[in-house]
């Protein structure tokens, strides 16, 4: 409903909308065309959140890192691991799949309606793994619970800055940026986006404003024409995902 108002609004810089990548990736799966200098006006990316590669201390004790997990997956490949997700077609869901094919594991996909449901079973060792944000974790992790295995961010993070990268593992390819924008209604004015987009820029480099910020995210500024090619991007490698495992939206 967002988009839909934002989009019908006069493009004079004066209705914005905050774009997640969530929203791309649900027209990828509704099976909807979307081409970001089209749709909208992108103005500039802001943040990532910082999703994580995470294995349930409950479930696997002994692992500690990923090789120790993907050891683990393929001596016990006669059955399906079990891992959890916010739903079929989310972030969470597909980054999963690019892990499962890449390494050519054995897993079973269980989808609940939130994080914090599949969160009680992960903690529970109902499910061995999951990848999901630091921001819904950081409690579990700082006491144990969870262990953060690797960061689907090109940057580690400080929050947690002992956890390599997919990239730093060799491993760029499952790289997830789940992206959190501005943009404005198709037709604006560049002079207008370049405008706004400066603005933000300035403003992450406030102290206080990146500080916010990286409580749950990654600060990530990219100008107009990034902000555009990064969104196309995504709606291309995810929609690839789903062509190719069949996925369907519930």
């Amino acid at each position: 409903m967002g988009a839909d108002f934002v989009a019908a609004s006069p493009a004079d810089g004066y209705t914005l909308l905050e774009v997640a990548s969530g929203y791309v990736l649900a027209r990828a799966l509704q099976g909807l065309p979307f081409d970001a200098n089209k749709n909208m006006a992108p103005i500039a990316m802001v943040s990532s959140s910082l999703l994580f590669l995470f294995s349930s201390k409950k479930a696997l004790p002994n692992v500690r890192t990923l090789n120790d997990f993907l050891d683990y997956a393929k001596t016990n490949s006669q059955r399906k691991l079990p891992y959890g997700s916010n739903g079929i077609g989310s972030t969470t869901h597909l980054a999963m799949i690019l892990i499962e094919k890449k390494f050519n594991l054995n897993l079973n996909h269980v989808p609940y309606k939130g994080t914090s449901q599949y969160t009680i079973d992960f903690l529970a060792g109902d499910l061995v793994a999951m990848v999901d944000s630091l921001t819904a974790n950081a409690a579990y992790v700082k006491a144990g619970q969870t262990v953060p295995l690797m960061v689907l961010l090109p940057q580690r993070t400080n929050l947690l800055p002992d956890v390599p990268t997919a990239r730093e593992l060799g491993h760029p390819e499952l790289e997830v940026i789940a992206s959190h924008g501005i943009a404005a209604p198709a037709g604006t004015p560049r002079a207008i986006v370049d405008r706004l987009s400066a603005a933000i820029k300035q403003s992450l480099a406030e102290p206080e404003v990146e500080r916010v910020i990286s409580v749950g995210n990654g600060v990530m500024y990219l100008d107009p024409s990034q902000y555009a090619e990064s969104l196309n991007e995504t709606y291309t490698k995810w929609g690839k995902v789903i062509r190719d495992n069949n996925i369907k939206a519930e």
